[in-house]
């Protein structure tokens, strides 16, 4: 009764074979960005260094050593901006990477960290710390794991270990506030929404859609277990994709349901990681079984028909490192190629090959 799919070579362009290895990191790739340009790449590793690779040659062109694990990093997404952001420790580190040469930061990260809790202001974060180079230090009471960026550039989201809080800051006024009280249910993300002054705050049972200007919460999204661990937003906002534990992909639509529209069974281990393309049709899923998972998201603007879900290619391009596999994807902002960090400490480029 239901209409079959379309083949995979109808919903071309996708990313379908290895072009690039990037090589230089001595652990486990924690985290990738992608500028807004699609030239330089961002990884952070858990060999304690920050480093930026040019997309087109694989070339390592700079290099940050903070002495430790650099586990989530990020571009500022306004158009122009060259700003990058990286958590290390119980800092964010915020700095330009076209103007900072590769230097050893490990002196200076641990005397950020450093700094006693008496230190630090009420909301558990003080004021931000400038180094003579520029680099600036946003320092939280404990170590920070997640940073998410608002899509126009002036404000990021900041989640510390345990997930008791999410910290909003703005960098025109070089300000921090705390959204929430102490929360019961660790945190696992908080992101913006791409168009509204809406956050998405995922715990391990619930997506909550929170109206940041009216300080209420907007809708409630159940995935009817409780494994989430990552997700990512549609461009246009009212989808959403999670990944789980136990290796389910999970699709909502939120005009539909606040229920999954679409639950699948994808990987064999938990998914760490989910990414959208920004222009084309695309998703992705990672897992620790050491595959990526390529498929074609159609949304339609007829809120009568529903989003077309195919899978298209599964990618293998790292071996397994301490129970680990790939850690984190990222789709390029405009070609259909798709960048995986791995725990074998490389970080690979997938391109269409026609």
């Amino acid at each position: 009764m239901l209409p079959p799919l379309p083949s995979p070579k109808e919903l071309r362009p996708y990313p379908n074979s290895k072009a690039l290895k990037y090589v230089g990191h001595s652990d486990k790739v924690l985290s990738i960005s992608i500028c807004q340009t699609g030239k330089w790449l961002l990884s952070g590793s858990a060999d304690g260094t920050l480093r930026m690779w040019e997309v087109s040659s694989g070339r390592c062109v700079r290099k940050w050593q903070f002495g430790e694990h650099v586990v989530n990093v990020a571009w500022c997404p306004r158009d122009g901006s060259v700003l990058a952001s990286a958590c290390v420790g119980t800092a964010v580190v915020l700095l330009d990477p076209h103007a900072e040469e590769s230097k050893d930061l490990t002196a200076t990260a641990r005397a950020s960290a450093g700094e006693t809790d008496a230190m630090l202001e009420s909301d558990g974060v003080a004021p931000w710390d400038e180094n003579n180079s520029g680099i600036v230090f946003v320092k939280h009471a404990f170590r920070v794991t997640k940073i998410a960026w608002h899509h126009k550039g002036d404000y990021f989201a900041t989640l510390v270990k345990g997930g008791a809080n999410v910290l909003i800051h703005r960098v025109s006024k070089r300000s921090s506030q705390r959204i929430f009280k102490q929360q019961k249910v660790p945190i696992r993300n908080a992101r913006f929404h791409p168009t509204r002054p809406i956050m998405f705050i995922q715990t391990a049972a619930y997506v909550y859609l929170y109206d940041l200007q009216r300080q209420c919460l907007v809708k409630k999204l159940v995935s009817g277990g409780n494994q989430m661990q990552c997700l990512a937003s549609h461009g246009l906002g009212d989808n959403l994709i999670t990944g789980t534990s136990d290796g389910k992909l999970q699709w909502f639509d939120m005009d539909l349901s606040n229920t999954p529209f679409k639950s699948m069974s994808t990987h064999s281990t938990g998914i760490t990681s989910v990414a959208f393309h920004k222009k084309l049709p695309l998703f992705a899923t990672a897992s620790d079984d050491c595959t990526v998972h390529v498929l074609h998201g159609a949304v339609s603007a007829d809120l009568n028909q529903n989003a077309l879900i195919v899978p298209l290619k599964i990618l293998r391009a790292h071996t397994p490192h301490d129970v680990q596999g790939v850690l984190d994807v990222v789709f390029h902002p405009t070609q259909p190629w798709l960048f995986s960090a791995g725990a074998d400490g490389t970080i690979a480029l997938f391109c269409d090959d026609h």
